[in-house]
């Protein structure tokens, strides 16, 4: 019996295994900025855990929670381990999910104004940036990796037309010309 229940624990103790360093930091990053969604409360899922597989059916990992019905009342020492990394996991998730989609929405809305010429490229480009910022688990702090710097040179199109006439007839890509 002791065999058994020692390869239970084993067993349930990989099927919610937490966050990793990076998921963790991010999900911080996120509930800095008070993006964090709660799906799931860890504490609830901690708490459930003293039950007979509670906190393994509260983060849906139901052959986990069979397993700890069964083993009950030996999976007290890891299902509220279990219950809290799962709802962790459910809850960045969750975050890196809405994140996104607010981030996508804000992208169209800017696409489009840049469409209808409401923004010029400089503007864009900052105001992407800020959109970035705004929904990124860490701040991007304008580094020399990113694409875009505020002392990046604007290019004057008039004075490159002057200098070099075949460009007089470019249409430096834009949209409907």
């Amino acid at each position: 019996m002791k065999k058994i229940i020692l390869f239970a624990a084993v067993f349930t103790g990989g099927c919610a295994s937490g966050l990793n360093t990076m998921q963790h930091q991010e999900l911080l990053g996120y509930e800095a900025k008070g993006l964090a969604i709660e799906e799931k409360s860890t504490g609830a899922a901690t708490a459930l855990g003293l039950l007979p597989g509670g906190g393994s059916f509260y983060t849906r990992q139901y052959g986990a929670g069979v397993l700890d019905l069964l083993l009950w009342p030996y999976s007290v020492l890891w299902d509220p381990i279990n219950g809290y990394n799962g709802a962790q996991e459910i809850n960045y998730h969750a975050t890196v999910a809405n994140c996104t989609k607010l981030k996508n929405i804000d992208m169209l809305d800017l696409d489009a104004l840049l469409m209808t010429k409401q923004v010029d490229n400089g503007q864009y480009m900052l105001k992407k940036r800020a959109i970035e910022n705004k929904y990124g688990s860490i701040e991007n702090t304008g580094n020399s990796q990113a694409p875009y710097q505020e002392n990046t040179p604007v290019i004057n199109k008039e004075a490159v037309k002057e200098a070099d006439p075949i460009k007089a007839n470019d249409n430096w890509g834009e949209i409907g010309s």
